[in-house]
């Protein structure tokens, strides 16, 4: 994108350009209200997306930037959480993580367990979040964690009332643009390298298995499994086994030693039902 930059831009022209945007929306305009907020909401995210490429390539000036950023600007979040908790409480169902503050300061954890209950965090979510649950520090719950939470996506895309705002929105904007209300913007002849062709396939299969999964449950977490596996193989390879977070399978001697299946297929196996398994432990148990 640094590419497309216009030269000359100051921080003074872009702090303006965005109090622009905010006085109009402060100012009622009705029109384009939704796109000025989305504006803002772009220009800060790609801030702090750059902000944290720059520190993660190891520049510690901006990492301790992102920090005062952060620090001061959860804090505000915070306040207006606990100040407005009906404005976030639809969101907070569907969220198994909040942000906030962490202190050593006893009353501030008493404080967040108060916002959780407040906004009834992750009261629609189906997931085991009560009793004993699936450790997320394993590397197999955090990979099931990551495949369901894209597979309920795809399911969602498919449910009446969100196929109804995606075709709502689709007539909105070629209102907008003078278009006939039912054009849909064909997709764009972009050749593509196979291997990224055989990882959309794979992306492909899966949103398709999803568009027919229930709600999560235990009785119908290996059908989610099963819909989930070319996701997988589309975001740890088809020779997944090699995989550097895959390392303690190699190192096991239990893997090594034995007869029958060779040792990359045993790993295979192992790796694929411990998946399975890490897909049942996170399944709600009261479903």
């Amino acid at each position: 994108m640094a590419a497309y930059a216009k030269s000359g831009i100051s921080e003074f022209d872009m702090c303006a350009i965005i109090s622009k945007w905010a006085y109009r929306i402060a100012s009622n305009e009705t029109e384009n209200r939704e796109m000025l907020l989305l504006n803002i909401q772009n220009v800060a995210y790609h801030a702090i997306a750059e902000l944290h490429r720059i520190a993660a390539d190891g520049n510690q000036q901006a990492a301790l930037a992102l920090l005062d950023l952060l620090a001061g600007k959860v804090a505000e979040f915070d306040a207006l959480c606990r100040a407005n908790p009906s404005w976030f409480e639809s969101k907070a169902h569907e969220m198994t993580c909040w942000p906030g503050i962490i202190s050593r300061f006893s009353d501030q954890e008493k404080r967040n367990k108060e916002l959780i209950d407040r906004l009834n965090l992750s009261a629609d979510v189906p997931l085991n979040l009560s009793g004993k649950q699936a450790s997320s520090a394993t590397q197999e719950a955090q990979i099931a964690l990551f495949l369901w939470r894209i597979i309920d996506l795809y399911r969602r895309d498919y449910l009446p009332e969100n196929i109804k705002r995606l075709q709502d929105a689709r007539r909105d904007i070629n209102q907008r643009l003078g278009r006939p209300a039912n054009y849909v913007v064909p997709p764009p002849k972009i050749k593509v390298l196979p291997n990224v062709q055989a990882e959309f396939k794979l992306i492909a299969e899966s949103r398709q298995m999803a568009k027919d999964l229930p709600p999560f449950s235990r009785s119908n977490c290996v059908a989610w499994f099963k819909a989930s596996w070319p996701l997988f193989l589309s975001r740890w390879k088809l020779d997944f086994e090699n995989r550097k977070c895959f390392g303690k399978y190699w190192a096991n001697k239990a893997y090594q030693n034995g007869f029958g299946k060779p040792i990359r297929s045993r790993i295979r196996d192992a790796i694929k039902k411990n998946i399975k398994q890490a897909f049942r432990s996170i399944a709600p148990k009261s479903s």
